[in-house]
């Protein structure tokens, strides 16, 4: 009786016999680091998620010019908040993945206050949650935790 092996053979034409031998990996040349064009599109990324930052920040702005008094305030473009902190959050989420938090937390922060502005404190005191873990030292985290927690009290929500 033949073996399973010799019908898979006679069937597919294939046996275990023939099977490619896999081969070995390379090795690397570096001693455990990133080599140097991994380093160098690591730093084009940063660079470019740094710009897309850079532009969203630019929108924010322009979406939340400063508040006008008087006659000049009917003719002037109003502070839209709700779109400015849509843009504002993600600048925030750009420079975080560029490294460069002390813009992260600022952008955080005006994020906050536009979605205070527009009535949304829920959403403002988790743009401060995410701001919290990015701050350079522990006192800051606390301060940011801190705002936070103000601001969830604010909205009536339980302390978290």
């Amino acid at each position: 009786m033949a073996s399973y092996a010799d019908n898979r053979s006679a069937l597919f034409g294939t046996s275990k016999k023939d099977a490619p031998k896999p081969k070995p990996q390379k090795k690397s040349y570096t001693l455990g680091g990133q080599s140097k064009a991994a380093q160098q599109r690591q730093r084009e990324r940063q660079q470019q998620l740094k710009q897309r930052g850079d532009d969203f920040y630019a929108a924010a702005e322009a979406l939340m010019p400063p508040k006008k008094t008087g006659f000049a305030a009917l003719m002037s473009k109003q502070p839209n908040p709700l779109l400015a902190s849509s843009e504002y959050g993600k600048a925030a989420d750009a420079y975080a993945a560029a490294g460069a938090n002390e813009k992260a937390i600022e952008a955080y922060r005006k994020a906050s206050k536009c979605h205070n502005e527009s009535n949304a404190p829920h959403t403002a005191a988790r743009c401060l949650e995410k701001a919290a873990p990015l701050a350079v030292n522990d006192g800051a985290k606390a301060t940011l935790a801190m705002e936070s927690a103000d601001t969830w009290a604010i909205a009536g929500e339980p302390l978290r």
